[in-house]
């Protein structure tokens, strides 16, 4: 998978880095400069800016270090330490860099060539498109206007932090890919590993949407951006173009096409990838592991699962409480685990190298950067590459857990919106055994000794 190498330059902050250090440092010299109360700062860097994992929260207080920049932090009014979340991507970016505009933050972005000439290619050579079925070409759109619309939809139910993206070409009317060469075809068209819809947008899109208008293809931020939910709310930057206002907009967009065009995208690339899976499949399955078997006798890796649920007789599928999959090849091991914490559940990706003992977590399959050992110091790793393996490859297989495991044990519901959704079919309960407490019911298979110590 294609990672974003962006780095960013902030006048009078600093050049060349990371979305880590970028939100670090701003938010540094915002306190450093306002020397603000915690109620201040909160209410300045949002959670709902970060997304479902936090913002900015009490040293004290921190309840999952690993998301939190807890080495460095920050001093704020009434001696109170305050620290940083490090859970920043390409999902949540937008939001912040937002901000960090409003704030009178002077930031520029540098993205590696590499990444900048797959685009060009996909996008000048103009193949590989899709093309609008006519009902879903905008006529009341002038072209004067702007040239792209990138449309950001939520992903979650709660409208947190998941986002998948689609680009549309609004001249030639066509879906533009947002990666030209990937195997994952929601990546290749979404920008994001998952791309599903909860069951009220499928039909009628009426979760929060940002639109994004521009005249350059290469530019994700816009010329000018407009925020919409149920009906077009106004602009979240820039000015509107002569002739463009609320009202025509609302005549333009609707939750109706929202949803049309998520439909679109989906089945089409559906359909052109089912013939490419399927001549992959038999050369692939050495690749993906069924995290139904002990050891995969294709390629000696071995899988352990575990799984907890509440003890519901009731009929309703049964709540997970606690999950994980963990699966080793002998150099490496990678775990996928949810957990619970009340309101749904927490998802979390973590690879272990057995020589070094070293080990990385992360909220996603892709992007590990940071790494600690076995006294939980921070090492200098910033990537699989610098272990010796391959990024690309470690992410594919921590995703394709995360897929079999949805498939084979959980309900639908959950296969749709597993953080708010997961949960055990009831008619699967018999592979369940009762634990110590009666009120609880797990599952275990496969071999527990490939499980590194936490």
């Amino acid at each position: 998978m294609a990672r974003d190498y962006t780095k960013y330059n902030v006048s009078g902050l600093g050049e060349n880095l990371n979305k880590r250090q970028l939100v670090f440092e701003i938010v540094k010299d915002y306190v450093e400069k306002k020397k603000p109360s915690f109620d201040d700062l909160t209410a300045i860097f949002k959670d709902e800016i970060q997304g479902s994992k936090g913002f900015i929260r009490k040293a004290a207080k921190v309840e999952d270090p690993k998301r939190f920049n807890t080495k460095m932090p920050l001093k704020i009014k009434f001696g109170v330490e305050v620290v940083v979340s490090n859970q920043w991507g390409s999902k949540n970016m937008d939001a912040f860099l937002s901000l960090a505009k409003k704030l009178k933050y002077k930031i520029s972005e540098e993205v590696e060539e590499e990444e900048i000439m797959v685009n060009n290619k996909s996008l000048e050579a103009n193949t590989n498109v899709l093309v609008l079925s006519d009902d879903l070409v905008l006529k009341d759109f002038d072209p004067k206007w702007a040239k792209y619309l990138t449309l950001k939809y939520q992903n979650s139910a709660d409208c947190s932090d998941e986002f998948s993206r689609v680009k549309i070409d609004l001249e030639n009317n066509h879906i533009i890919p947002l990666l030209e060469s990937n195997d994952d075809y929601n990546k290749k068209w979404f920008g994001s590993w998952e791309s599903l819809l909860s069951i009220d947008n499928k039909e009628n899109y009426s979760s929060s949407m940002l639109l994004v208008f521009s005249n350059d293809k290469l530019d994700d931020y816009g010329e000018w951006r407009v925020l919409w939910h149920d009906i077009i709310e106004g602009l979240d930057d820039g000015d509107y173009p002569e002739g463009v206002s609320d009202s025509k907009l609302d005549e333009i967009f609707s939750g109706t096409w929202f949803s049309n065009i998520h439909a679109f995208v989906t089945q089409n690339f559906n359909n052109s990838s089912n013939q490419s899976q399927d001549n992959k499949a038999e050369d692939n399955s050495a690749e993906i592991t069924d995290v139904n078997s002990s050891i995969d006798e294709s390629n000696g890796v071995k899988s352990y699962v575990y799984i907890k649920v509440y003890d519901d007789n009731t009929g309703n599928d049964l709540k997970l409480i606690k999950s994980t999959i963990v699966q080793t090849n002998g150099e490496y091991t990678l775990s996928f685990d949810l957990d619970s914490d009340g309101d749904g559940v927490i998802d979390q990706y973590r690879f272990y190298d057995i020589k070094t003992k070293v080990s990385g977590s992360n909220g996603s399959p892709w992007d590990f950067e940071e790494f600690t050992d076995e006294d939980d110091e921070w090492t200098d790793h910033e990537s699989f590459e610098d272990f010796g393996y391959d990024s690309n490859e470690i992410s594919e297989k921590l995703y394709n857990m995360r897929l079999e495991f949805a498939k084979k044990y959980l309900n639908e519901a959950s296969q749709e919106n597993m953080l708010y959704e997961a949960a055990v079919p009831f008619e699967k309960r018999d592979m369940l055994k009762e634990d110590v407490n009666a009120e609880i019911l797990i599952f275990e298979e496969g071999d527990k000794s490939i499980v590194p110590e936490d």
